[in-house]
Parts: C-alpha cells; sequence; structure tokens
C-alpha cells in the first residue's frame, strides 16, 4: 500500500489522507514513492507476482486527489526500483528490474498527467536507481548489467537530458569500458 499522511500543525501529529493499494496477482507490493517538493505530486512503485511471473507497475496521484490515480502505468517488467518527482511535480522518471529478455524498455520519464512515456530507453540488465534533477531536465541512472534475478556483476550508468518544453531527449551511450 501507499499511505498518504499530513502533517497537523494543531496537534503535532500525522493524520491519514488516504492510502492507495496496487491490485492484481496473487500479491503484490509497493516498493517505493516520491513526492515532489511543493506536495502536490506523489507516485508510487510496484512488485506483482502473476502467474509465475513478476511485474511492475508505476501510479501517480495527486496528494489532494483521495487517493485515485491520475493514471498507472502498463507493465515495468519487474520490481519497480526507484522513482523521482521534480520539484514542480510535473515530470516523474522511474526505473524497474525490466524483462529478463530487455522486451520493454526499463528507463521511463512520463509527464504528470500522461502515462505513455515521454522518453523511454531499455537498459541492458537492471537499472537499480536513478535521479532526476529538480527542473526535470537532467536524468543519470545506474544499474546491474544483467536481470537482477541472474547470477552476474558488472554495470552501467546513464546520463540523459530531457526537453520535454522541445519533446526531446538527448545523450549518448558508451557500453565501453563500464
Amino acid at each position: 500500500k501507499i499511505h498518504v499522511y499530513a502533517w497537523d500543525q494543531i496537534n503535532s501529529t500525522y493524520i491519514p489522507l488516504w492510502e492507495y493499494r496496487f491490485s492484481g496477482g496473487t500479491s503484490n507490493w509497493g516498493t517505493v514513492t516520491a513526492v515532489s517538493l511543493d506536495g502536490e505530486t506523489i507516485a508510487g512503485g510496484s512488485l506483482q507476482f502473476i502467474g509465475g511471473g513478476f511485474e511492475g507497475y508505476v501510479a501517480v496521484f495527486e496528494t489532494q486527489g483521495g487517493g485515485t490515480p491520475l493514471w498507472v502505468s502498463a507493465g515495468m517488467g519487474d520490481l519497480v526500483g526507484d522513482i523521482e518527482v521534480s520539484d514542480d511535480g510535473l515530470t516523474v522518471a522511474a526505473c524497474s528490474w525490466g524483462y529478463p529478455n530487455d522486451a520493454q524498455p526499463d528507463i521511463r520519464v512520463f509527464q504528470k498527467y500522461d502515462s505513455i512515456p515521454f522518453y523511454t530507453y531499455t537498459h541492458p540488465g537492471s537499472p537499480n536507481d536513478l535521479d532526476l534533477s529538480a527542473d526535470g531536465t537532467r536524468l543519470i541512472a545506474g544499474g546491474k548489467a544483467v536481470h537482477n534475478r541472474f547470477f552476474g556483476n558488472g554495470g552501467n550508468a546513464y546520463a540523459f537530458s530531457l526537453d520535454l518544453e522541445g519533446g526531446s531527449a538527448a545523450g549518448t551511450v558508451t557500453l565501453e569500458g563500464t
């Protein structure tokens, strides 16, 4: 579940605003959350156990929206390991362990009101962490060179330059010597 609380200054305590439970599968976990600096946007990730496999999802909320998601992403492949939200809450970046065969992108950048990613990247392995600049124009991500559910080592780091208003993403990926 994702639980959201508000600070009650008068009584010096937190009061529950809402909660959200990812649904589907035989079991599901909330794995990660992020909140925009202005406190108006919340994003959460999941891991769901389905038919002998796994699937991860991202959900985005407005804090005062009562726990109803603005949207829930299409499947992310496996455990959603990290989510970042820009300070103004308009850009959401997420990474997951992805599919073992790299069938879908495992790094995705969304605009707050759109479940279709603005930018995607398929990492050859499992990205585990990312960081988004305050203004949402720079993204760095890194992870293991093979899927997290397989034995192996080594890893890669990536830096992306994002321009949502211009509709572009740019960067160079170099795997030599990583």
